[in-house]
């Protein structure tokens, strides 16, 4: 997965520690996602993508770089 990605939806759902709190994830790991690109599991791409639709104006480009690359 695309670094650059990780590190824009990262900052666009407000950090590192805020991201890793709504996914229930240690802020160590979102850090790792944002140095070595996103997870492709499917279970913590919903759940960012529900992120995003709550959270991102403009939520559409975001979800669909993340699904589509």
């Amino acid at each position: 997965m695309d670094i650059k990605l990780a590190r824009k939806i990262i900052d666009a759902l407000g950090g590192v520690s805020l991201v890793a709190e709504m996914i229930g994830v240690t802020p160590s790991a979102v850090t790792h996602w944002k140095n070595r690109g996103l997870p492709t599991n499917i279970r913590t791409r919903k759940r960012l993508e529900k992120l995003l639709v709550q959270k991102v104006k403009d939520a559409d480009a975001y979800i669909d770089e993340l699904w589509h690359g």
